[in-house]
């Protein structure tokens, strides 16, 4: 997997754009490894390596990274006309009020 230096259109897939920090390939493609040297290397039509190789141990910190971060928000309720936290107390009143 790579990750994508600065933006770029891929030319050979449709005009394609991929962002600063995508993954290269996008899901579906199978480029040739002519064309992964080509964005890597920086004999491209801009001259600058678009690509970086990313190795499969810092992906999955990377992932890791997202999955911790990532809030889990309390369930909420909405009922006649206003939001009840699923924490709340039954007989309607906020906890911490």
């Amino acid at each position: 997997m790579y990750r994508v230096l600065h933006k770029f259109r891929d030319l050979q897939d449709k005009n394609y754009i991929y962002n600063e920090g995508d993954i290269y390939p996008r899901k579906g493609l199978n480029p040739g490894t002519e064309r992964i040297e080509e964005l890597e290397s920086g004999k491209n039509r801009r001259n600058i390596s678009l690509i970086e190789y990313i190795p499969e141990d810092i992906e999955d910190e990377e992932t890791a990274e997202v999955s911790e971060s990532t809030e889990i928000k309390p369930k909420t309720t909405k009922r006649k006309g206003r939001v009840k936290n699923a924490e709340s107390n039954t007989d309607g009143d906020m906890q911490g009020d």
